[in-house]
């Protein structure tokens, strides 16, 4: 699993949900607001914001067994933030997490054409993305610990290596493709309030 980002590359809509969210949300949101709204929409935007997320990071890792240079990776994750796959879980997400990732998304659109038509290289490309990228970090930081899910990513990263440890790629990428599976038909697990994914990260 050492290679599973062989590239080192995490697009910023990724880096957005790392755990260094714990370290730029402001303890005071801690989840004030979330007492006043409805319990039952707070656990559906959970699982919604859940599945954005590790879909996400699971075409990361598929896209970087497939694609055989930087450059290519760059490209195709572009490609996926505007898929209907990955911006139509938006509509069952809070407002505030849709509002963000749909200006992302604009923006990422606005940055794929400029590749395409200036023949970008990998270096330009994250270059560019660096321009804009660092204010997801800190929106999407705070929007997270508002709904508990500041662990979120790094607890499924950690169940991906767990799952495809000790496999050559052409397994991993069968194993990848399972678990994109569970998450699109919501069997994978949703990190929990106080302890996130188990041992297999799926639902009993």
């Amino acid at each position: 699993m050492s290679n599973l980002f062989r590239w080192g590359i995490l697009p910023a809509f990724l880096m957005t949900f790392s755990g260094m969210s714990q370290d730029i949300a402001a303890p005071s949101m801690a989840n004030v607001d979330l007492e006043m709204e409805d319990e039952k929409k707070i656990a559906a935007y959970r699982v919604a914001m859940a599945r954005h997320l590790q879909l996400g990071i699971i075409w990361t890792c598929i896209v970087e067994l497939e694609e055989k240079d930087n450059r290519a990776v760059l490209v195709a994750t572009l490609k996926y933030i505007q898929s209907p796959e990955w911006a139509g879980i938006l509509d069952k997400c809070p407002p505030d997490y849709r509002a963000m990732h749909l200006k992302m998304i604009r923006e990422s659109g606005k940055l794929l054409e400029r590749v395409e038509r200036e023949k970008m290289t990998a270096d330009e490309i994250q270059n560019a993305y660096g321009e804009y990228g660092g204010q997801y970090m800190k929106m999407g930081g705070s929007i997270l610990e508002k709904y508990r899910l500041e662990n979120c990513s790094v607890q499924f990263s950690s169940f991906l290596m767990r799952e495809t440890e000790g496999l050559d790629d052409e397994e991993r990428l069968k194993a990848l493709y399972r678990i994109r599976k569970d998450i699109l038909s919501g069997k994978l697990e949703v990190p929990g309030e106080g302890g996130g994914m188990g041992e297999s990260g799926l639902e009993e």
